[in-house]
């Protein structure tokens, strides 16, 4: 994810494939990254994990989607138009539905296939920001509305990032 901008700046190639691959048998797997999306998005396949580029912005989003990348970002509460949508540049934004449904999470999501797993989509993923990061995403200027940017996902990433590494990969 490397959102603290601290470690390595450049992707390992053997923890890439190691991470495309780690798909269980009729399951899904996706994350989310930073890392700028010209250097891994010729990895994706159907049947591999589904990487989204975290966008900082509305418009690094939209650059992404069109370049056939899946791409979420993190919207300001009031980004809403109905409530569950918006658009960037005439590209629906989907807002996450376990946002606003009640018990709803990524395994029930759209009925067992997960929007984020969803390689192929013709959307963007919306999240809302809250707590410290809400004023961030508000403003396309500043970084850091990411929701991993802060709170235990933040902890764990500066620990991992100036930790000592083998020299044997992660991969």
């Amino acid at each position: 994810m490397n959102c603290s901008g601290a470690g390595s700046q450049q992707i390992d190639p053997d923890y890439l494939d190691a991470l495309l691959d780690a798909v269980p048998h009729k399951g899904q797997s996706f994350t989310y990254t930073h890392y700028p999306w010209p250097l891994w998005a010729d990895k994706l396949a159907q049947g591999r994990t589904v990487i989204n580029f975290s966008a900082d912005t509305l418009k690094k989003a939209f650059d992404a989607f069109k370049s056939a990348v899946p791409a979420v970002v993190v919207l300001p509460p009031g980004a809403w138009s109905n409530g569950k949508s918006a658009s960037a540049e005439g590209v629906p934004v989907v807002r996450c539905p376990a946002e606003y449904r009640a018990g709803l999470g990524c395994r029930d999501c759209g009925n067992g296939d997960p929007l984020c797993a969803r390689l192929d989509r013709q959307f963007i993923i919306g999240f809302t920001a809250h707590g410290a990061g809400t004023k961030k995403a508000a403003d396309p200027a500043v970084r850091g509305g990411c929701y991993a940017h802060g709170g235990n996902v933040r902890l764990h990433w500066d620990a991992t990032s100036t930790a000592d590494q083998p020299d044997e990969t992660d991969g």
